[in-house]
């Protein structure tokens, strides 16, 4: 079963806005400066927002954004006060980590988490997908959403990724 958590998710980072998007939200579409206009509500969009706030006034417009449910990665260069209070409010409607803080473990299916498990004891994907009763196309699939969800290129790294986080059983 996967579970998700409701609203945006916000890394709050000392610097870098663009590359920490890229590192914790691989593959979506990373946009900088303004938002689309439409459509309004954006958290079924394939994209994360990387910006900087520089000045107080900025506040009002990041926390606008980010009510639209973006997913975001903002860099705070304001004094700590105003900026408390802008992460204070933030959690209200999002989910809030700064960076150095570790994230949530990736959801994974089960179904994935036993192909990933299959591919861990040696098998290869045929008899991964067989010990599953799913085709080779469909183990194939499912591995290739496994490596999406736990940012990874390959399945040796999704492996290596889902034994880290302890995703897969025994």
């Amino acid at each position: 079963m996967t579970t998700t958590l409701d609203g945006p998710s916000v890394l709050v980072v000392d610097d870098d806005p663009v590359g920490a998007a890229a590192g914790t939200f691989p593959g979506r579409r990373i946009v900088t400066g303004g938002l689309p206009d439409l459509p309004f509500d954006l958290a079924r969009e394939p994209l994360v927002w990387a910006t900087t706030v520089s000045t107080p006034e900025e506040l009002e417009r990041v926390l606008a954004g980010i009510s639209r449910g973006v997913d975001a990665v903002v860099c705070i260069r304001i004094d700590p006060t105003p900026a408390q209070a802008f992460v204070d409010d933030l959690r209200r409607i999002a989910s809030v980590r700064h960076s150095g803080q570790p994230g949530p473990a990736p959801a994974l299916p089960a179904e994935h988490a036993a192909l990933l498990g299959a591919i861990a004891e040696g098998c290869s994907l045929e008899e991964a997908a067989a010990r599953a009763c799913v085709s080779r196309r469909t183990a194939a699939r499912r591995l290739a959403e496994a490596r999406t969800a736990l940012g990874v290129q390959t399945t040796v790294e999704a492996v290596h990724r889902a034994t880290e986080l302890g995703l897969l059983s025994g």
